[in-house]
């Protein structure tokens, strides 16, 4: 039988005092309809802040950075709507579009060859995302997702409409192979294309694309402690995600992870 659940969250006064004073109060409210054939329709409505970190506040960034003591408060209200439904096989599918108007977003910003986080007065987010999941291979969890976010600028003060840190497509696929009752490996695929950064000179430029595969292997000792051998980047892509900064390529790890 088709049922509704309401959704009601207040998050009281939160308050930050190592340095600047800052407070906030968050409230959300949403709405899930579950059909009979187990189709769900979502919708939400929130308002969220986000103080800005320590580092943020006063880190030099090993002298690349201003630090700036007088950062405000981010603050938005995001709307989402959507719907998520069964498919044969053991898998399902989902669809979210989201809305978002930000007040003090805090971005990295750059002026006059200087680096440091700033407060952008207004910006919009906005996209879709879709998503899939299946166990319909033995042994296998399959999960893909595509993200389409349009970001602008919109202070009346700005130069241009984009934002940095905000690529317009996002793809990733991953699997999980348990490959007995203690061995399982993990594998993932990111693709992110359409980010724009501002260069030291304040012109902006699109970074190139990239895809980036990982591959990891968990072994599980006991009940609360597995181990850990991986590959971040394992085809070695030269990829960066803010100009002039390029991330590591190839590297490896290994360790114990515990749980309690």
């Amino acid at each position: 039988m088709p049922h509704a659940a309401w959704i009601l969250c207040v998050l009281y006064p939160i308050s930050f005092t190592l340095g600047p004073e800052f407070d906030a109060v968050n409230t959300m409210g949403g709405l899930v309809y579950t059909l009979e054939d187990a189709t769900k329709f979502h919708g939400s409505v929130a308002s969220k802040s986000r103080f800005p970190t320590l580092k943020e506040l006063y880190s030099s960034l090993l002298g690349t950075a201003t630090p700036n003591p007088n950062l405000e408060k981010e603050e938005s209200i995001n709307y989402e709507v959507g719907v998520e439904r069964p498919l044969p096989w053991k898998s399902s599918a989902s669809l979210a579009l989201f809305y978002a108007d930000v007040d003090n977003l805090i971005v990295r910003t750059t002026l006059q060859g200087n680096d440091f986080y700033d407060n952008i007065g207004k910006a919009r987010h906005q996209g879709l995302e879709l998503g899939f999941k299946s166990e319909f291979l033995p042994d296998n969890t399959l999960e893909a997702h595509y993200t389409y976010l349009d970001a602008e600028n919109r202070s009346p003060d700005r130069v241009s409409d984009h934002l940095p840190e905000s690529p317009k497509h996002q793809i990733y696929l991953s699997d999980l192979y348990q490959a007995s009752e203690w061995l399982s490996f993990f594998s993932k695929i990111q693709y992110n294309a359409g980010q724009w950064e501002q260069k030291a000179d304040l012109e902006w430029t699109e970074l190139s694309s990239y895809w980036l595969f990982d591959l990891k292997a968990m072994a599980e000792i006991s009940k609360f402690l597995v181990a850990e051998v991986g590959v971040p980047n394992l085809f070695d892509e030269n990829y960066e995600t803010g100009y002039g900064f390029p991330r590591e390529g190839r590297t490896f790890f290994y360790g114990l992870r515990g749980t309690f």
